[in-house]
């Protein structure tokens, strides 16, 4: 039996999801004034106020007169960009190969080596075809956002503090916006890097107030952002970049959350970066057969690392030792995935599939850093489909992202299409059991379809759900309700009991 059953109808047509209050989410016409005075955040259409921005201060390039670098700078670049076979194709092919006389008694061996080099990658490619795509079809294929290459924002992240996120543009301009008391959007900030091409990820650094990382096409930069400073602008001058050959497109990037490491994947490297980024180091993760990296996910505690592989492959590494887990066998690749508050429980999803896994891990008092799973459990979200007013529409199905908020008591689902259009929320328990609960469908403006969803960390009053549609519109949804664990410290407030140290189990409640 599908959990979707147990849904009741989403809101009509012309209806917006505003809040939930009491366990129901409620929807107002379109045009209705009460859904704006119910908002607790002003929305934002990044396609309006964030693109033409962007646009028109990269217009002022026509002004001046592009230059050729260096044969040597070109070289440096190719490597960079894409190792071994960038440089021969730069010097087999390369403008400089005509200009500079030493090149051209090279280009020809350089041709014959380059044709070797992609004989043996086709091979490679035989067995992972994902190869064989252009950086920005890899990061299409493997992102949580569908609307990834023809969407207006790319990648959306709130600060783990303060009232503050930001968001990355198509234009491969990164916006900060602060939120005032009030709910206002107040101070803007625009980052932009001549590396900063083909955003795939961003990520705030924990404890930290003003360090954001970026994951570009050839490299990850970590822009340090002064909270004092009135710039609206900030450049080269206050960014590190962190390159790796071979190392290329960076697809995806996760901080640890109790220390300054940093990981980043990418689907044509078999090895995870774990960079020291004080130190400007890496150390790789090196493991083969796999095909790479599509996406990583540190579990909050910080004890364990999930790595999903373009394959039907994924790994979960401890974090002590370094020792890893791997899981294949799988129907499909890892399509999204998200961590419990205590980093105790994996949800996952397949591509194309339409059940939600539960992973539980149980440490073992022997062996501290050992990973022990308990039970897998399978929660279905087959496609149901429903008389309307309107006609005949579908729920559920295949899920394309998942985000879990800090309470561990909502749930936000996204499916793909013809269920894109509806988000579903389901109310969690870590309490003894995990249960898994369904509350309603999130539904936007007419033809609007989810692309990226985001809880805001430590929000008073529940959760507040980010949800960026496909039109460019950013929505701030409260979700209301009385955290159990707030709930419990009222009821015992001298209790030496943590409920976050009670052992759990996988058993599903309801109809799971």
């Amino acid at each position: 039996m599908s959990l979707i059953e147990a849904f009741c109808n989403p809101p009509s047509y012309g209806f917006v999801t505003v809040c939930e209050k009491n366990a129901q989410l409620l929807a107002f016409d379109v045009l209705d004034s009460r859904a704006k005075e119910l908002a607790l955040f002003p929305e934002l259409n990044a396609a309006v106020e964030l693109m033409r921005a962007s646009w028109s201060k990269e217009s002022a390039r026509a002004a001046f007169v592009e230059h050729s670098d260096s044969a040597r700078k070109q070289l440096l670049k190719a490597w960079f960009e894409h190792g071994l076979t960038g440089i021969l194709d730069e010097i087999a092919y390369g403008q400089f190969a005509e200009q500079t006389p030493g090149m051209r008694f090279i280009s020809h061996p350089a041709r014959f080596a380059l044709w070797f080099v992609r004989w043996i990658n086709s091979m490679h490619g035989f067995l992972f075809p994902h190869l064989a795509l252009s950086n920005g079809d890899l990061i299409s294929e493997f992102s949580t956002n569908p609307m990834w290459k023809d969407g207006f924002v790319r990648c959306f992240a709130w600060h783990p503090h303060v009232p503050e996120f930001a968001i990355a543009m198509k234009d491969d301009f990164v916006h900060i916006r602060s939120l005032e008391s009030n709910g206002s959007l107040a101070v803007e900030r625009t980052l932009k890097h001549k590396l900063q091409k083909g955003v795939a990820d961003i990520a705030w650094k924990p404890l930290s107030s003003s360090i954001l990382a970026v994951a570009c096409q050839s490299c990850v930069l970590i822009w340090k952002i002064d909270p004092l400073s009135m710039a609206t602008h900030l450049w080269s001058s206050a960014v590190q970049t962190l390159t790796h050959p071979g190392h290329c497109p960076v697809i995806s990037i996760a901080w640890c959350p109790d220390e300054g490491l940093l990981v980043s994947a990418s689907p044509t490297d078999t090895s995870i970066l774990v960079w020291n980024v004080a130190m400007d180091d890496c150390v790789p993760l090196k493991r083969f057969g796999s095909g790479g990296s599509a996406f990583l996910k540190w579990s909050p505690d910080g004890s364990k690392l999930f790595s999903a592989c373009p394959s039907s492959v994924f790994r979960i590494w401890e974090c002590v030792n370094w020792t890893c887990q791997k899981w294949t066998k799988l129907l499909a690749r890892c399509q999204s995935a998200c961590w419990s508050p205590d980093g105790k429980i994996l949800l996952f999803t397949l591509h194309d599939e339409e059940v939600i896994y539960s992973l539980t891990f149980q440490s073992d008092s022997s062996n501290p850093t050992a990973l022990t799973k308990t039970q897998i459990s399978a929660i279905k979200v087959s496609a149901v489909n429903r008389d309307t007013e309107t006609g005949l529409i579908s729920l559920g199905g295949p899920v394309q992202d998942m985000a879990w908020d800090s309470n561990g008591e909502r749930l936000a689902v996204s499916f793909m299409d013809p269920s894109a259009q509806f988000v579903a929320i389901f109310q969690t328990s870590l309490e003894t059991i995990f249960e898994i609960i369904p509350i309603g469908f999130i539904r936007g403006r007419p033809d609007e379809t989810a692309t990226i969803l985001s809880f805001r960390p430590k929000f008073v009053g529940g959760s507040l759900l980010t949800i960026v549609w496909s039109s460019g519109r950013i929505a701030h949804i409260p979700l209301y309700y009385a955290p159990r664990r707030q709930i419990s410290d009222i009821v015992d407030p001298f209790s030496s009991v943590s409920t976050m140290h009670r052992p759990l189990f996988t058993k599903m409640a309801g109809s799971l």
